[in-house]
């Protein structure tokens, strides 16, 4: 993450946490996504305008 520059070199901080620990947190996020963030029945079309923004 620290080659992207800006905001996301701090990201750099988390390697001070042990492994262990942030594989705890991860799997905690993994299992509760759906329930914070919905899940979708099928993949989102892209409009015009989201697909100009890729090559």
């Amino acid at each position: 993450m620290e080659h992207f520059g800006g905001i996301w070199y701090l990201t750099k901080i988390f390697w001070l946490i042990p492994e262990q620990v942030r594989n705890i947190f991860y799997d905690y996020i993994a299992k509760n996504r759906y329930k914070w963030f919905g899940k979708k029945e099928s993949c989102m079309l892209p409009t015009i305008e989201i697909k100009n923004k890729f090559l």
